[in-house]
């Protein structure tokens, strides 16, 4: 895989999380170059969990841990908020979808 098509994979929305051949490290490179963070993918979470897609949006917080002390130093203030941030994020969307679930569907 080239680098363009690295880029362009990161950049669309039907990414497969668990390919194999896309390397945490190299994302964090390429997100590092293109000005982007492991952000991104809590915010797709968030898109999934709006569409009612719960697993999706659980599977993707689940990968944006996968960032954690890779794209930010081990310790550094940013990793370290990042991981206290996906923790948070869990429980509540854990939260959310309990209650979104018993909630009836919206046409």
């Amino acid at each position: 895989m080239n680098e363009n098509s690295a880029v362009t994979l990161l950049d669309s929305k039907d990414i497969q999380i668990f390919d194999d051949e896309i390397d945490i490290k190299k994302l964090c490179l390429i997100m590092r170059q293109s000005g982007k963070t492991p952000y991104r993918y809590i915010k797709r979470s968030f898109r999934y969990l709006v569409d009612s897609k719960y697993n999706d949006a659980l599977d993707w917080i689940n990968y944006a841990e996968q960032f954690c002390g890779i794209f930010w130093k081990e310790k550094s203030q940013e990793n370290l908020r990042f991981k206290e941030e996906l923790k948070l994020l869990k429980i509540t969307m854990l939260f959310l979808i309990e209650k979104f679930s018993a909630m009836p569907r919206e046409e």
